[in-house]
């Protein structure tokens, strides 16, 4: 299944008059949760509410939190079971029609998305996505979303916006899974809900977070969420390129060192 050929664009504009909830997780995320913050309550688009949920953080998260919690809608510190489980209580709090998840770490990638989105999403759409520009340590670049779910989740779910009747009706799986976010896109893809593309970057994702690191434990992982999905022959492939990719960041690594 292409996810391009699959785009459904029917329905009108809903302009300004669409209202965007924005959560944010977080834990132990002092040193970069600020410029989560003035990267949301930066935006050029006023119809739309911020809401923080961290897990309890032990460094000085929690105090930057505050200092802003006069431009919040609402705050939430208190112990959760990881982060999709945060991010199924945001959603339990929110009262947008759409939702995006710019966690700790992340930002928009520049003050005029929200103000795009709005003036583009269509009233039929369940999930709106765009390109993300990829963090590394010394490098960044911009890369357009995948084609199909058979390799991986196609797009960055800090650049996507989703309906809020389907996250509650669909609350991602807190199993422990990194890949809870693939199985929620994929599922939806797979029932036959809207996805419509906007051409734009929408989010600076940082690449250190725990998904992103080629482990082992990633590969089988993800892959386990693709057999009951696109069979054994694609999560093996999957599988492969992931080993592959570890394999060469272990010797380039030890090159180096």
């Amino acid at each position: 299944m292409c996810l391009k050929k699959l785009l459904r664009l029917r329905g009108g504009v809903i302009g300004n008059n669409v209202r965007i909830s924005v959560i944010t997780v977080s834990y132990n995320a002092e040193a970069c949760i600020e410029a989560t913050i003035k990267s949301v309550l930066g935006q050029g688009f006023d119809n739309f509410e911020y809401i923080i949920i961290d897990g309890g953080s032990s460094d000085g998260t929690v105090d930057l939190i505050k200092s802003y919690k006069h431009l919040l809608k609402k705050v939430v510190i208190e112990h959760d079971d990881g982060i999709y489980h945060a991010m199924n209580k945001g959603v339990s709090y929110c009262n947008g029609d759409y939702v995006v998840f710019m966690n700790a770490g992340d930002t928009f990638f520049d003050s005029t998305v929200l103000k795009n989105i709005a003036e583009n999403i269509r009233s039929t759409t369940s999930v709106l996505f765009g390109l993300t520009n990829y963090i590394y340590n010394k490098y960044s670049v911009i890369r357009e979303p995948k084609r199909n779910f058979r390799m991986g989740m196609p797009f960055c779910h800090q650049s996507s916006v989703t309906k809020r009747e389907i996250l509650l009706k669909y609350p991602f799986e807190q199993s422990g899974s990194l890949y809870a976010d693939y199985k929620f896109y994929c599922d939806s893809f797979i029932r036959g809900d809207n996805f419509q593309e906007l051409p734009i970057v929408i989010s600076n994702y940082s690449c250190d977070g725990v998904s992103e690191k080629p482990t082992l434990k990633n590969a089988i992982d993800i892959s386990n969420c693709i057999i009951p999905r696109f069979g054994r022959l694609n999560a093996f492939s999957l599988f492969m390129f992931l080993v592959v990719r570890i394999i060469y960041r272990y010797l380039v690594r030890k090159d180096v060192n």
